[in-house]
């Protein structure tokens, strides 16, 4: 429940129930409490052990969602997202469908073929008196008693990375069956076909198409 109530998750959800929202503050009461991804202690379970081993919580993409007579329409941006073996969408109830991905960030020594300079001036020696570490120098890496810093500084940190998340509820029946999803650009697009009559089928994962 703490991310559910989180402050990041009030301005930005994670969660989105795509029912109608224009009938009154007690009808979207009433969603929230039939929602299965509020009520269902098993699936927050599910869903909080994925990213346990993760520092920090799951944000949430940004997305697009549009509907029609007969299907919804979803688009997210993934952006660090190349290939659809790194996008998870799967079905967790007959009307819930869970996106989520976890785009790591960039080690600019692997990427670039460098090797960072490190500030060895000041450096603490453990057990003994010393100058204190630049707090603006990070990725601390140890080299015997000596905590040797690379010199990168962190200007600006705007882009999603880490654990990406997002979750829908539908407001009526659909076919999981015949749902499809593609990943282009970084874009993932999910079609979901409605169901004319009330038909629940098992849940499953879904294959991005290429």
């Amino acid at each position: 429940m703490d991310r559910i109530m989180s402050l990041q998750n009030l301005v930005h959800p994670l969660h989105a129930n795509l029912a109608d929202l224009t009938s009154g503050p007690m009808h979207i009461i009433g969603q929230v409490v039939n929602d299965p991804w509020y009520t269902n202690h098993e699936l927050r379970l599910r869903n909080r052990s994925r990213h346990d081993n993760h520092d920090e919580p799951a944000q949430a993409p940004d997305f697009d969602a549009r509907e029609s007579d007969n299907y919804f329409f979803l688009e997210g941006e993934l952006a660090g997202i190349a290939s659809k073996e790194d996008l998870n969408i799967e079905w967790i109830g007959h009307r819930t469908l869970l996106v989520e991905a976890i785009i790591p960030k960039v080690d600019e020594e692997a990427e670039w073929e460098i090797q960072l300079q490190t500030d060895l001036r000041k450096v603490r020696i453990e057990g003994e008196p010393g100058e204190l570490e630049r707090p603006e120098i990070n990725s601390s890496l140890k080299s015997g008693n000596h905590t040797h810093r690379k010199a990168l500084r962190v200007w600006m940190n705007e882009r999603h990375t880490g654990a990406l998340q997002k979750s829908f509820t539908f407001p009526c029946d659909v076919d999981t069956q015949q749902m499809r999803a593609r990943l282009t650009n970084g874009l993932v697009k999910i079609l979901v076909p409605k169901l004319d009559v009330k038909e629940h089928k098992q849940p499953r994962r879904i294959d991005v198409e290429g």
